[in-house]
Order: C-alpha cells, then structure tokens, then sequence
C-alpha cells in the first residue's frame, strides 16, 4: 500500500528539481535527489506514472531546447556578492584587490603536495578575498554512488581533516578580509541526507 506521506514528498521532490532544472526531469537527476530511482518505482511503479502524479509531462524531457536549459540551470544559481566599495575603504584604498579561489577539493582524495603548495602560496601572496569553489570535502561517507571499493565509508574523518585544513588554512591567512564558502553539491549531501525519509 502507497504511504501518502512519501508519495506527497515524492511529488514535490520532482516539482523542485523541474523547477530547478528548467525542464521536466529525468530518471538520471534522481541521483541527486534524497529519493533513490528504487523508492519512485516502488511507490510509483514507474517513473513516468510518478511524473504524471506531479502533474509534468514526461513527452517535454524530449522537446526542451539546450539552450532555455542552460539559461534555467544559470537563473538557478545563487551569487554570493562581495561589496567591493566597502572592502577597499575597510582596506584602505589598496591599488589592488587579491584574491584565491580554491575549486574541488574534495578533501578525502586531495593530492596532499599540490595542496601544500598551494598553502605555502597563499601564505605568501596574502590574499584579500578568500573563496572556496564548492566541493571542499568529497563526502563519500554519505554519497548515494555505489562503493568502488570494500574499504568502510566514514564521513567523520573527512569532516575532521577538512577542518583541520580550513583552521590551519585561516592561520596561514590573517589578513584575508573576506572568506567566502560556495556550497557544492558533495556537500548538499549532507542536507539531502539529513532529511532523508527513512
């Protein structure tokens, strides 16, 4: 028997990620999603009957153009604005702002000598604007991707390590005026995972 709870959660699962996709969405965005495709079709029996109950027409995943999906996925994007004015009269009016900008990190299998020397860099060139690209921790403790290996998934090693690296990180970088974090979706794992129904 349907547990209603979940179908309503299911329904408005796939609404947010049409929202947020800009297109009705497909079988494969479920992998981001804090319902697994198993549990769709289980409550479902099919992933179109499921799209339907949401009220999106399955027929459009075939018809949306590249380019109205590109623009939905930008118009998605949350910008996180530094208030440039304000940092140059807090830094009182230097020639030049600097700024680093550390992408993908993704702590658990991060080349350990390529993350020295960025440190060693960033301790020299005394960055004004600090910015962390998303995917700083990797998260593989919580991933919804099937283990490659039988070695145990932990996510508490990885969250002590990344905080180690950030704390030491800000040491290394006093005169830094602005820190900003971006979320990536390694890290959103840990949300989905939070409000995952058991």
């Amino acid at each position: 028997m349907r547990d209603p709870q979940v179908f309503h959660e299911i329904v408005q699962e796939l609404r947010r990620l049409a929202s947020e996709l800009g297109r009705t969405p497909r079988r494969e965005d479920l992998n981001d999603s804090r319902f697994s495709r198993r549990s769709v079709d289980a409550i479902f029996g099919t992933f179109t009957e499921a799209l339907r109950a949401a009220g999106l027409d399955a027929k459009s995943q075939k018809k949306q153009q590249k380019f109205k999906y590109k623009s939905a996925r930008l118009e998605s994007i949350v910008i996180h604005q530094c208030d440039l004015d304000g940092l140059f009269e807090w830094l009182k009016h230097p020639p030049v702002i600097k700024m680093v900008f550390q992408p993908d990190t993704h702590m658990k299998h991060a080349d350990e000598r390529a993350l020295g020397a960025y440190l060693e860099f960033i301790h020299d060139y005394r960055p004004h604007i600090d910015v962390i690209g998303g995917d700083l921790m990797d998260a593989e403790g919580i991933s919804h991707w099937p283990p490659e290996s039988l070695e145990p998934r932990r996510v508490i090693t990885e969250v002590m390590k990344t905080r180690e690296f950030l704390h030491y990180k800000t040491s290394l970088t006093p005169d830094v005026a602005k820190r900003l974090f971006l979320t990536g979706n390694h890290e959103d794992w840990i949300r989905q995972n939070l409000f995952r129904v058991p």
